[in-house]
């Protein structure tokens, strides 16, 4: 396994880590998003983490061949 497909196994655990809190602490992410000034989405945050998660499987093991 070389350094690139193991940066982006990290951004896939990563990703799936940040939707295991976000679910987990939601008074957390609401207060981010209101600090930020943006309207808090839950269902928004959860898809973009599965996608960025998705890419750093995929991309992470299409590297290793």
């Amino acid at each position: 396994m070389n350094w690139i497909s193991g940066a982006f196994f990290l951004l896939a655990i990563h990703s799936i880590g940040m939707i295991l809190f976000i679910h987990a602490n939601n008074e957390w992410y609401y207060q981010k998003a209101f600090a930020a000034g943006v309207e808090p989405n839950l269902a928004a945050a959860t898809v973009s983490k599965l996608i960025l998660a998705a890419i750093g499987i995929g991309v992470g093991v299409w590297l290793l061949n």
